[in-house]
């Protein structure tokens, strides 16, 4: 027979008092709350994939109180709810969430005990657990679990669309309560409005990655231009399609003399200049500029002539 245990988290205010919430607000929490739960399963090491149930006859008057089930994807669906399970990984993820007995263990509390402060720096402890020293000399134990999640963009990611509905007028906040006594209110977690901005997604930190920079003799069409040094010129190579600035002071000098006159369909030999860069989020971005034009070739006006 499963070891079962639940979690059951709460959306309080009065816009709530009749026990309704908006689905466009509900949805998105609790997805991205099964979608945090998922993320600290893989961070604490668990292999078994997890899902997140919703336990509709659980919901209470007074605020939108829901009671969610864990379930572990095995053979028999066997299901394992937190808590109660001494399943090692069902603890470590209890643990790390802070949504079973151990709330001050869990993310949750561990990013409204570091609060506004700034971390100086963190090392391990004799028995494996993580110190975080604080700018106002205080200390935070925690386990290394929390400290994975805390330290994940993914899950922190999660846990801001969690607090999402706590923004919208007449919600007051999110709880963390008692799930096998559900006249007990008390929450044994709270999250209020003046604490949201504890609970943004930090920047995710990046590797820095170099420019990389390509010079490349060309072979251009003009697809549209403008007589501004300032402004950029649509080019294409026969593949792609791009913005670029001719940053040749040569052949702007011939430009403005009435040296250079252009038809539609005029093309370029010239030097490219690619530079390319890694933004935050991963993406590759690439930059063109012209910084050598070595021939105009107007568009052919003329007849082949077939001789003899």
């Amino acid at each position: 027979m499963a070891e079962t245990s639940k979690v059951r988290i709460a959306y309080t205010g009065e816009a709530l008092e009749n026990g309704a919430m908006d689905i466009n607000d509900l949805a998105p929490a609790l997805l991205a709350f099964a979608d945090l739960v998922k993320r600290a399963n893989v961070l604490v090491g668990n292999t078994q994939p997890v899902r997140l149930m919703l336990n509709a006859d659980s919901i209470k008057r007074g605020s939108f109180d829901v009671t969610l089930e864990l379930i572990y994807s095995g053979l028999d669906q066997i299901k394992l709810l937190m808590g109660a399970a001494e399943d090692i990984g069902l603890k470590a993820l209890s643990d790390a969430l802070g949504i079973g007995a151990t709330i001050k263990e869990g993310v949750f509390w561990l990013i409204q005990a570091i609060g506004n402060k700034k971390i100086l720096n963190v090392s391990e402890t004799d028995d494996n657990k993580v110190a975080i020293n604080l700018n106002d000399n205080s200390k935070i134990i925690i386990n290394q679990n929390t400290y994975n999640v805390f330290m994940d963009h993914e899950a922190r990611s999660s846990i801001t669309k969690v607090m999402e509905p706590v923004k919208k007028d007449g919600i007051e906040g999110f709880e963390i309560r008692n799930p096998y006594n559900y006249k007990d209110k008390k929450p044994s977690f709270k999250v209020v409005k003046d604490d949201l901005q504890l609970y943004e997604t930090p920047e995710l930190e990046t590797n820095v990655v170099p420019e990389n920079i390509i010079e490349q003799e060309v072979l251009l069409k003009i697809v549209s231009l403008v007589f501004d040094e300032a402004q950029k010129w649509r080019f294409t190579d026969g593949d792609t399609t791009f913005w670029a600035k001719v940053e040749d002071k040569d052949f702007w000098n011939s430009v403005n003399s009435s040296e250079q006159a252009f038809r539609n369909g005029d093309r370029l030999k010239a030097v490219c200049k690619i530079v390319q860069r890694v933004g935050a989020n991963g993406n590759i971005t690439a930059e063109r500029s012209i910084i050598k034009v070595i021939e105009v070739l107007p568009k052919p006006t003329q007849i082949k002539l077939k001789l003899e």
